[in-house]
């Protein structure tokens, strides 16, 4: 058995999941899986037809590097510390 991770698009060739297929088993691919890799990187991979490109446009990414971040765990004990600090 020889499984091989197909990458399936939507119909505007959006990347939606890997599937892992029994290549031997499968025969004709349909054409919405693509058996290329996905270069990292991308934030919304498109195929194509030949290629991956981001799907997204600079100002879409730029919103999402932007986006203000939640304060992780230590970040929030290390804030109710210094409220007790300055409060006791």
């Amino acid at each position: 058995m020889e499984k091989i991770q197909f990458y399936k698009i939507d119909d505007d060739g959006f990347f939606l999941e890997p599937v892992v297929f029994d290549y031997k088993k499968v025969g004709e691919l349909p054409l919405n899986l693509i058996s290329k890799p996905i270069p990292e990187g991308f934030y919304r991979p498109k195929w194509t037809g030949t290629e991956w490109i981001e799907g997204l446009t600079e100002s879409e990414i730029d919103a999402i590097k932007n986006r203000p971040q939640e304060p992780s765990e230590l970040e929030k004990l290390k804030s109710a510390v210094d409220f007790i600090l300055l409060n006791y």
